[in-house]
């Protein structure tokens, strides 16, 4: 299962669907075209949406007519494409709000903002990515353009480097290995900024 976020591919926690005879297949993939949509997509074809989660056409087609049926997707017949519904909305909303550590961490974040006067953000590993939960924000003109529900690369932002600076060095090496084949010829750089942040973290407590 694959999603490309600008670009962010998920894999999965390092197994493919194959690899565990306890998932459902045809559930996984068709959460696998729900998460090939982009924040800045207006509507995704059939045909869009197999190149983006390598399922055939045929197999996509099946599972956005189903997933239009129970009001996840909407098709519009004037562009003959899909976008996200309502369904799906509600799902994200409704974990939003079983998060309590969002309300337990706003006021707390919202103090730290106005103290620095800049931006403040809370995030989890969404993948090989970091989403934001929630963000708070100061008196400085310069703002974090991201919100709830927005996506970083795990390797290159700093909430990325963060999270794995926090991992223990057995959680932090597979995670590490994924990263070097995910990002290929790129990695010799990109792995060069994560020990750098690892030792500002180990230094001074903050990447």
């Amino acid at each position: 299962m694959r999603r490309r976020d600008d670009e962010i591919v998920e894999e999965g926690e390092g197994l493919s669907i194959a690899d565990d005879p306890g998932i459902v297949t045809s559930l996984a993939r068709g959460l696998g075209v729900l998460r090939a949509f982009r924040r800045t997509d207006s509507g995704l074809g059939n045909q869009e949406l197999a190149a983006r989660t390598g399922l055939p056409k045929a197999t996509v087609s099946r599972l956005t007519y189903t997933l239009s049926r129970l009001g996840y997707l909407v098709y519009r017949p004037e562009t003959a494409n899909y976008r996200l519904g309502t369904g799906v909305l509600a799902l994200g909303l409704t974990t939003l709000g079983a998060m309590g550590i969002r309300e337990v961490a706003r006021p707390v974040m919202q103090d730290l903002a106005d103290h620095c006067g800049g931006a403040v953000a809370m995030g989890t590993r969404d993948g090989m990515a970091m989403m934001y939960l929630e963000t708070c924000h100061g008196s400085s003109t310069i703002q974090i353009a991201l919100e709830a529900g927005s996506h970083l690369k795990l390797a290159t932002s700093a909430i990325g480097r963060a999270y794995l600076a926090g991992l223990s060095p057995a959680e932090r090496a597979p995670m590490l290995r994924r990263l070097e084949a995910r990002e290929g010829r790129n990695w010799p750089a990109i792995r060069r900024g994560i020990e750098a942040a690892l030792d500002n973290h180990g230094r001074l407590g903050f990447v």
